[in-house]
């Protein structure tokens, strides 16, 4: 049974922990055990999960407090200014007007220290979903390297029982060259340098993704075709043993 591997792509960057997530799905040499592969495969790592979701939590809270700083500090503008123009001293409203410039520059800032935090919590977003999504395809190149594990088994019991296991076996050595093309491929995802320009460095995981997901699944079709080889070849087996029978009665 043939099952399909989905990689999506991130839209913007703070989605890009969510959607670098790999759906663990391989194929296996029989249909029973890709079902257990998949469900029993390793998790996704917990803490890197975890610092993401405490750095969405640190982001809104910086945004919050900013936004609770800027309502108070226009207000205590709105009522300095009312005091300018409730007094009469000349000497006053100077010493008010430079008071709100004061809180103006305050205001501002506040604003460039929670930018900047902000940044670089993102930065550490987005380092953490690359460990993330990493993590995922590893998983998916392991899975591929135990199904051809397993192939190599069954192909040498066909030998044994004297099965013509050539083609099946020229097929696995290109599924391997496709499984080493994908881990390579993958090696690149968690090669990716992160910088401050959020935007190109979420561009370069989104096509290394891509690149490690189409290497992937060209490994994945490859073993399909080695499991089809090796259903022909136990079709071949039983009529090879069934005639055997016939005859010997």
């Amino acid at each position: 049974m043939k099952k399909t591997l989905i990689i999506k792509a991130p839209a913007v960057v703070f989605a890009l922990a969510l959607a670098c997530a790999v759906t663990s799905n391989v194929y296996a040499q029989e249909s029973s055990d890709s079902s257990r592969t998949n469900q029993n495969g390793p998790r996704p790592n917990m803490e890197v999960r975890d610092n993401i979701k405490a750095e969405v939590v640190q982001i809104r809270t910086i945004r919050r407090d900013e936004q609770a700083f800027a309502t108070a500090t226009r207000a205590e503008i709105k009522d300095i200014r009312s005091n300018i123009r409730a007094t009469t001293s000349t000497s006053t409203k100077m010493d008010l007007k430079a008071e709100i410039e004061m809180r103006k520059e305050d205001l501002a800032a506040r604003r460039a220290s929670s930018s900047a935090a902000i940044k670089e919590t993102a930065i550490e977003r987005v380092n953490n979903a690359l460990k993330l999504a990493t993590s995922h395809l590893n998983q998916e190149i392991q899975r591929l390297t135990d199904i051809k594990a397993k192939i190599d088994t069954r192909l040498d019991k066909f030998d044994q029982n004297g099965g013509n296991t050539s083609v099946a076996r020229a097929d696995l050595a290109l599924a391997v060259t496709s499984i080493n093309t994908a881990q390579a491929d993958v090696t690149a995802v968690g090669a990716v340098t992160i910088t401050t320009d959020l935007k190109a460095s979420a561009e370069a995981i989104r096509t290394a993704v891509k690149t490690a997901q189409e290497s992937i699944n060209a490994a994945q079709k490859a073993l399909s075709k080695v499991v089809s080889d090796m259903r022909g070849l136990e079709a071949e087996t039983k009529t090879a043993t069934t005639t055997s029978s016939t005859e010997n009665q």
